[in-house]
Order: C-alpha cells, then sequence, then structure tokens
C-alpha cells in the first residue's frame, strides 16, 4: 500500500505556519481529486499569498496517494539545481549556509540537487544563476511524495517542515539572496558566470556602525591566523573588513588572505569586490583580534567618532578605549576599569512624546490618569496595551507576516508608587464590558494551570503583581515541576500565537497533550527593582525569556499627586471596549466561536501597512541586525534586542486598532511611536 503522505504529514506542516497543497501521485504538479480522479489544481498559485483554512486540510487528507508541496512567497527556497557533481554541490550549500545561516531545514529529491528553506518578511521573485535559483511567490515546492525520476521519497537530512515552525526558520532580506547568488559565480563553470553581477570599486560605501580604522584593521589582522581557515571564517574576515574599510580595504583583506596556502587571488579579489556586508565591520576584527592576544600599540590613533560609536555599540571596545586612555595617561589600572556610559537625565525618562495616543487607547489612559490620585501616565499607557493586546488577540495578524498582537510587559518602580490602580481600572473596565472571560488569575503558580485557562478562553491576560517574586519562584532549587515549567510555557506561547501551540505528552493514557489553536496569553507584570535584579537569573537572558517582555523601569517618571475621585467608566468608553471584544468576521476566519481545541484554524482579520513605511521598516531591521551581530561577537546585552522588531511591530498592531478596528492601517507615526518605546526601553534595561 502507497504512503498516504498529504495524510500523515499535511496537517502538521500546516499547524506549524506553512501553507500546503496537495500533489497529484509521483509528480511534482498541484493537482484536486475529484470524481474519481486526479486533475490539475488551476488556482494553486493564489496560495502564495493566502493561507489554508482547516476546512481544506479535512478534504485533502482524504485524496488518495497525494503528495505534498508548500507554495513560495514569504517561504523562500533555494534550488541548488546541480546534477552529476557532488563536490560542486556541497560548495554551493556551503555558501549558502555561511552567507543566509545554516538552516536546519534541508531537502534532497535527486541527489546531489538540494534544496534549502528560509523564510522573507516580503514575498520575493524569482532569482537565478546558471543552476541555482531562488524560488520564491508563484512558485512551489515539492516537500513530500514520491520522486518522479528516482522513484523514491523525498528525504530531509536534519529536520523536517513538520518539526520546524514557520516562524523558526531564519529570516533572510533579499540583499542577502542577491549577494548569495554573487558569491556563488566563483565555483560555477565559466559559461554559468556571465550573469553574475560584479560590483565595480567604489560602489560600496560602509557606514559609521561598522567602520574602522585602517592602521588598527591592518594590525589586527596580524593577530588573525590563516594558515587553514574555514570557508566560513575566511568570508567572516572578508564581509569584516570590507564592513570596516570599505573598498578601501581591499588590499588589506588580499594581502592577508595571501598567508594562506589555499588563496586563489582571482577568486579572493572577486569575492571581496562582491561583499556588501549589512552586520560585520570592525568590531568583529577586533574581538577576534583580541581573542588571539592582540594588544594595539600605543603608536595607534584611533578616530574619536568611531571610537564613540563602538563603544556604544561594541562591548568589546571598551577594552581597547581603555587600552588607549592606558597610553595616553600611564595608568594601568585605569585601563583595565570598565568604562561607564554616562546617559542624562532626559535619556532616563520615558519619551514624553509616546504618551500623546488616541483613539481607544488613548480613551483608556484617559479615565485612568483621571481617577489616579498618583499621577502615572506610563503605567496606564502599558498596562492598557496589554490589555488591547488580549482584546484584539486570535482576531488580527499583520497582512505581510504571522505576528499578532499577544505582548508581555514587565514594569519596574518603587515601593507606593500607584502600581495598583491601573490594573483595577481594567479589570473594572473589563467587567463593565462583559469581559471578565478574559481576565486570568493575578498568580500564575502552574504550568498546567496557565495551559488549562487558556483551554478554556485562549485570549487571556494575566496582570501580575510582585513579578519579582514570582522569578524567585520559578527559578528555584525547589521549584516543583509544574513551576519550574513556567518559563518555558509562557516563552512557547508567545511564539505560539500565530500557530497551534502543542503541549507535552504524557505517559499516562488518561492524559493528553494540550492542543491550544492561536494562544492569546498577554502578561502585564510590576515588581521594583531590587526585587527584580535580586532573582533574575543570566539563564533568563540568555534563553531569550526576557528579551520577549518590554521592560519599562519608571524610577524617575512624571509623578505626582493629584486631587481625583472615583468615578465609572464613562458610557462611550465601555461601548467602545464592548465592541473591540465582541468584534466578529462572519465568513472571514473570527475565531472567537471556536475552542482552543478546536480543528478549525482559520485565518483571521489582516492588519495592513500604510504605503512609503519601507525606508523606516529597513532602518528598523538594520538596527536590530546591528545588535544582533553584537551578541554573536559575545555581548550578552545583545540577546535583549531579540524581539526588538516583533515588539515594535505588535505595538504598531495595537496602536493602529485602537483607532479602527475595521479597516486598521499602520502609518509611519505608528511605527516611529513603537520604536521610541522599544529604543527606550531596551536601552534603559541594558543599562540596568
Amino acid at each position: 500500500m502507497r504512503e498516504q503522505y498529504f495524510n500523515k504529514y499535511g496537517r502538521k506542516i500546516w499547524e506549524n505556519g506553512y501553507t500546503v497543497l496537495p500533489l497529484q501521485p509521483n509528480t511534482k504538479v498541484p493537482g484536486k481529486f475529484d470524481e474519481g480522479k486526479w486533475r490539475g489544481f488551476d488556482d494553486w498559485a493564489s496560495y502564495c499569498s493566502k493561507p489554508n483554512i482547516g476546512l481544506e486540510i479535512d478534504a485533502w487528507e482524504n485524496w488518495p496517494n497525494a503528495g505534498i508541496c508548500v507554495p513560495l512567497g514569504t517561504l523562500v527556497a533555494v534550488d541548488i539545481d546541480i546534477d552529476n557533481d557532488e563536490e560542486l554541490s556541497d560548495n554551493i550549500e556551503r555558501v549558502a549556509r555561511s552567507t543566509l545561516g545554516d538552516t536546519t531545514v534541508m531537502r534532497i529529491g535527486k541527489y546531489p540537487k538540494k534544496m534549502l528553506f528560509y523564510r522573507n518578511s516580503n514575498p520575493i521573485k524569482k532569482m537565478r544563476l546558471g543552476p541555482i535559483e531562488i524560488l520564491g511567490s508563484g512558485q512551489q515546492a515539492a516537500a513530500h511524495g514520491i520522486h518522479p525520476d528516482t522513484r523514491a521519497p523525498y528525504t530531509w537530512p536534519h529536520k523536517k517542515l513538520y518539526e520546524v515552525r514557520f516562524k523558526d526558520l531564519i529570516e533572510v532580506t533579499e540583499s542577502q539572496l542577491k549577494n548569495f547568488l554573487e558569491f556563488t559565480q566563483p565555483y560555477l563553470p565559466e559559461q554559468e558566470q556571465k550573469t553574475a553581477k560584479i560590483y565595480a570599486p567604489g560602489s560600496y560605501t560602509t557606514n559609521d556602525m561598522l567602520a574602522g580604522d585602517l592602521e588598527a584593521i591592518t594590525d589586527a589582522l596580524k593577530w588573525i591566523t590563516n594558515n587553514d581557515l574555514h570557508y566560513d571564517e575566511w568570508m567572516r574576515v572578508l564581509m569584516s573588513v570590507k564592513g570596516a574599510l570599505g573598498d578601501a580595504g581591499e588590499s588589506v583583506f588580499l594581502a592577508w588572505s595571501a598567508t594562506s596556502a589555499k588563496d586563489v587571488s582571482e577568486i579572493s579579489q572577486r569575492s571581496f569586490r562582491m561583499a556588501q556586508p549589512t552586520m560585520t565591520g570592525a568590531g568583529t576584527i577586533y574581538h577576534l583580534a583580541k581573542t588571539s592576544g592582540w594588544n594595539p600599540p600605543p603608536s595607534i590613533h584611533f578616530n574619536e567618532e568611531k571610537k564613540s560609536i563602538a563603544q556604544t555599540l561594541d562591548q568589546d571596545l571598551k577594552w581597547i578605549d581603555g587600552f588607549i586612555n592606558n597610553a595616553e595617561h600611564g595608568s594601568e589600572n585605569e585601563a583595565k576599569k570598565p568604562l561607564e556610559l554616562k546617559k542624562s537625565q532626559d535619556d532616563t525618562a520615558f519619551p514624553e512624546e509616546c504618551l500623546n495616543v488616541d483613539g481607544l487607547l488613548g480613551e483608556m489612559c484617559k479615565w485612568i490618569n483621571q481617577t489616579a490620585v498618583i499621577h502615572q501616565p506610563v503605567m496606564a499607557l502599558m498596562n492598557s496595551v496589554a490589555a488591547l493586546s488580549t482584546v484584539y488577540g486570535r482576531k488580527f495578524y499583520l497582512e505581510d507576516r504571522a505576528t499578532r498582537t499577544n505582548v508581555m510587559v514587565l514594569l519596574l518602580a518603587n515601593t507606593a508608587t500607584g502600581k495598583d490602580h491601573s490594573r483595577s481600572r481594567i479589570k473594572e473596565l473589563f467587567a463593565a464590558s462583559n469581559g471578565d472571560r478574559l481576565m486570568m488569575g493575578d498568580v500564575l503558580n502552574s504550568e498546567p494551570g496557565i495551559l488549562r485557562a487558556l483551554s478554556d478562553q485562549p485570549r487571556r491576560l494575566a496582570m501580575v503583581d510582585e513579578f519579582g517574586q514570582f522569578l524567585s519562584v520559578i527559578n528555584s532549587k525547589n521549584a516543583t515541576s509544574h513551576q519550574a515549567g513556567i518559563v518555558a510555557a509562557l516563552m512557547k506561547l508567545y511564539s505560539s500565537s500565530g500557530s497551534i501551540y502543542h503541549g507535552a505528552d504524557y505517559a499516562d493514557e488518561g492524559r493528553e497533550a494540550k492542543r491550544i489553536h492561536y494562544p492569546s496569553l498577554s502578561v502585564y507584570g510590576t515588581t521594583t527593582l531590587a526585587d527584580f535584579e535580586n532573582n533574575l537569573t543570566d539563564k533568563n537572558l540568555a534563553s531569550g525569556f526576557l528579551n520577549r517582555f518590554m521592560t519599562i523601569p519608571i524610577f524617575k517618571s512624571n509623578r505626582k499627586i493629584q486631587k481625583t475621585r472615583k468615578t465609572d467608566a464613562p458610557a462611550h468608553l465601555i461601548d467602545a471596549m464592548k465592541t473591540a471584544i465582541e468584534f466578529d468576521i462572519r465568513g472571514d476566519g473570527n475565531l472567537e466561536g471556536v475552542d482552543a481545541e478546536g480543528a478549525t484554524s482559520t485565518p483571521t482579520s489582516p492588519v495592513f501597512w500604510d504605503e512609503g513605511l519601507d525606508d523606516l521598516r529597513e532602518e528598523i531591521d538594520h538596527q536590530f541586525e546591528m545588535a544582533m551581530a553584537r551578541a554573536d561577537n559575545g555581548d550578552p546585552l545583545g540577546n535583549l534586542w531579540g524581539r526588538y522588531v516583533e515588539n515594535i511591530y505588535k505595538l504598531s498592531m495595537i496602536r493602529a486598532l485602537s483607532r479602527s478596528i475595521f479597516r486598521p492601517v499602520i502609518t509611519r507615526a505608528d511605527l516611529e511611536w513603537s520604536r521610541k518605546i522599544m529604543d527606550w526601553s531596551v536601552s534603559r534595561t541594558a543599562e540596568m
């Protein structure tokens, strides 16, 4: 009996965030089974820009001998279509992994041909260089079934699509993909090289975040050995020198590369001229040299402006600056003393312009602030953000990615500062708006308790006071397994908001693993700085738990005592909240009527981007890439930026939805507002 691939794997792949289509048996062609016969799937390409619905999966699982393919667009396939040359195929695969990322998702149909999978935030079009293709919008890739040439199943040497969520694929940009194609040119037969683009000298300009000093880079390279360096490390040095010095670094790099017996000067020169680095530069070179024992001589004079930038962006360069201070002042002890970044009073305060919001978010803040004895506008804003993230949960997604509105906010403030006021107001507003069912208990006691609550109502808001004490419990060596499992559950729930949460499997036959469709758990926690610092562990930072939170320290915020009286929520605010809570798009995928365990997982309503935001989004992506480069170079605080872009997008969605749930559009003002909050949050957290 033939293996029923779609029946076995189709739903699993779909639940991981991919779109799937049935393949006609033993082919690479999408098909439909109708009246006992297979025929073509005429409109299959439309699925490159739209997700499946549950009813389709239910039907396709019953089609006999159906294979599986995945439509492409934001899912990107690097197709190494090289036959009969295993070494060349391996070389191209190595270039892909070094330039695009070491993906765990690779499919093989007819070896040595290979296909590597990545994701892109915007659908891309097909690109090709000889036998190497970047497959994108309007195309599809076979995932499971029988290959028509080999008559054998497709294989996945590492992980399969149903084992890796779409969100967890390595994200690549169109520029990276173009660079990858150009880097492969030296490996291709001469007749295939004609279509490759070589950047002429002068076409690349470095930027201040990557730039370095020519004398310093030249001296540092002497300490980076190149006797038998792996290609990936060789390419890392190439990209870093180009990022640090631009075209002026060509002779410096070629001289360094020539110290290896493996060097081929033509390939080295061609590779350097093709490189267009965006993430690595001087900091990487200095770091590599330092770990090999480099001590920059006193004769090297670092450019002050570049040095200042380096101090801000790369903690390793503080060591270099210390050496410079030593050379100038003759104090060995001073050179070893860590530098302190000085911040003005204005820099530490929450950006006041971000407190001015409109829509439902603005109305909530206005009412909370008017009824507060201790005026705390930042608390009012961020608690309202967390509340609305729950209200909009499961109903909306960002149009070009799976991002949902769920957020995790941690507010740090001194005692007796009015932390409870905004929480009590939110509870009152939810009760008056028939939203009681969205509230979770004030204490997160155990992982099973959290999952039970979300199974009953998949949209939940947890407002946790004394969050520092909560950290103490879950990080304790004496924590029960149910308590210790809370961190992992919160992290997984945060990342599963656009897919399906799969709980742990149990050995007991009577206990089934939890399956929660599109869970939306938002957390608003408050604590003091002392409790936070005393109970936070390195593991919380390294694991990515802390970077999921928008941490808001407001010790120096605008706090004042005001005369007030308690008033109920105004009728117009209650009505607006009711409308948002009960919002329903019949026929367009609202999940409110579907329980968490239900089989229906129809997509919800999109939040759109306004036109003309590509430049700002690219700036945000670049800032994120630079921060991640610092993390890669050993800066432990670089991990704080891990969810920077995602949280910016979540905040932007909430602000846009606050204005209109019927046609939400993210404007430039929304994106700039969200970016200011996240810039401030991450920077202040790093300083603590």
